[in-house]
């Protein structure tokens, strides 16, 4: 299916209603928004959409005529790919970045919809994608909001990263195109995403983009990864200084962040472009870029070991490297409607068998109907059983005896009817939780 939008869309002036909540990109994604010039990287994109579907959500492919969607169809249909599950719109645009350009969706209003915040993009001269969303926002039955004011912001959107929880990262390049001490910028963050708390790190001196996706990838809401160099360049400094700053901050859960390092295919180089960090979560899988050389293997593992139970699917991101990006440089996930999410604090030490253990979670948005249950299993070959978590000024728990020692898998999941949610958010998937049982030691 193909639409063309060529009549003035309808915009709406000035921030949502509150309140206000960005969805991280490690909760469930309804489309994922790219754009595809024929003849530039087909074989990666190709790669891109297969994965995409793979991940249950549906691709969303910005192209400049007809022509352009037939001849991608041709390429999707010599893989055998379900073209019917894709939507093609014509939209002009100026470039591949969709990230940058593509504004950010965030749920708004007592009863939360999803909308799209469209900021100016702060490319000169990138004016068709500047005004893109303005047009694909509808056609996507999706509102969209804009900043009219006097002293509008200037945003990429590829240089922001949030947890789902009202904290936001991005680099100091930010500043560049909104000058003053950022209290425009913060407050905007704050009227039209949500976002409490505004975190700006080094940047890394990586050619003209130097956005923070390029190093940086929240994996959960506690769980950050960091690029690392192995040599003595500046580029390593700047990293090990984000690093050790960021294990300095409290999470949502007020306690440190777990900071994970990641190599880069590379050296510190400033015209090396590679990195592992900007991949793409759709629902169980992580789209990872790879280069053919030797660190893929260790990246791969990287994310396996800290993502359990999400499928890692290397794609080989080469043809990007010389144009300054990656996977999810050129992508822009929105997230699905009608999902619950669920704040629940991971056991970080072992529990003692014998003892009581309480689980607790929180749910958004805040509803009196939602049935919250707790699943465990003693392995991976058992049953889960269920426990009722009961409510107690908006904090559901549960308490459980262990009666004996084991690696305990969980899952917790919240549903109205209507609307669901789980944590871990991969659990309908295969990805649980896991929690250390020691004995009790004797008498």
């Amino acid at each position: 299916m193909a639409c063309r939008h060529t009549e003035p869309p309808t915009l709406h002036a000035g921030p949502p209603s509150f309140p206000v909540r960005t969805p991280a990109e490690f909760e469930p994604v309804e489309r994922v928004v790219l754009q595809w010039d024929p003849g530039e990287v087909d074989a990666f994109h190709t790669d891109l959409i297969a994965g995409i579907l793979r991940a249950g959500a549906e691709p969303v492919v910005l192209v400049d005529s007809a022509d352009a969607q037939q001849f991608i169809t041709r390429m999707l249909k010599a893989r055998a790919l379900p073209i019917a599950q894709l939507r093609f719109l014509v939209v002009n645009t100026d470039s591949i970045w969709t990230r940058d350009y593509a504004g950010r969706s965030v749920f708004a209003g007592a009863r939360p919809r999803r909308i799209l915040v469209d900021w100016n993009y702060d490319y000169p001269g990138a004016l068709y994608d500047d005004f893109a969303p303005q047009f694909f926002g509808p056609a996507l039955d999706t509102p969209v909001h804009t900043d009219t004011t006097a002293a509008p912001v200037f945003f990429s959107w590829g240089d922001l990263l949030v947890d789902g929880f009202g904290n936001g990262f991005s680099s100091k390049k930010v500043l560049e195109h909104n000058p003053g001490d950022g209290a425009r910028l913060r407050a905007a963050l704050s009227e039209y995403l949500g976002l409490a708390r505004h975190t700006l790190l080094e940047r890394l001196e990586f050619g003209p983009n130097n956005h923070i996706d390029m190093y940086m990838k929240l994996l959960d809401e506690e769980t950050i990864l960091i690029a690392q160099y192995n040599d003595t360049g500046n580029g390593t400094h700047v990293l090990d200084a984000n690093a050790a700053y960021l294990a300095t901050l409290p999470s949502c859960y007020d306690r440190p962040y777990r900071v994970v390092r990641v190599p880069m295919p590379g050296d510190s180089s400033a015209d090396d472009f590679r990195t592992y960090t900007n991949s793409l979560i759709v629902n169980n899988l992580v789209l990872l870029p790879v280069y053919q050389v030797a660190r893929d293997k260790d990246a791969i593992e990287i994310y396996r070991e800290h993502m359990p139970g999400y499928e890692i699917l290397p794609i080989d991101a080469r043809g990007l490297t010389q144009q300054r990006g990656a996977i999810r440089c050129v992508t822009s996930e929105m997230a699905a409607e009608n999902r619950i999410r669920i704040g629940h604090p991971r056991f970080l030490d072992p529990v003692t068998a014998g003892a009581p253990v309480r689980f607790t979670a929180t749910a958004w948005p805040p509803s009196q109907d939602y049935k919250v249950d707790l699943y465990l299993r003693h392995s991976p070959w058992s049953e889960f059983f269920r426990i009722p978590m009961t409510q107690d000024a908006g904090v559901y728990n549960a308490v459980h005896h262990f009666t004996e020692a084991g690696h305990v898998e969980y899952y917790i999941q919240a549903s109205d009817g209507v609307r669901v949610g789980f944590k871990p958010q991969n659990a309908s998937y295969g990805g649980y939780l896991r929690l250390e049982v020691g004995s009790a030691g004797p008498a």
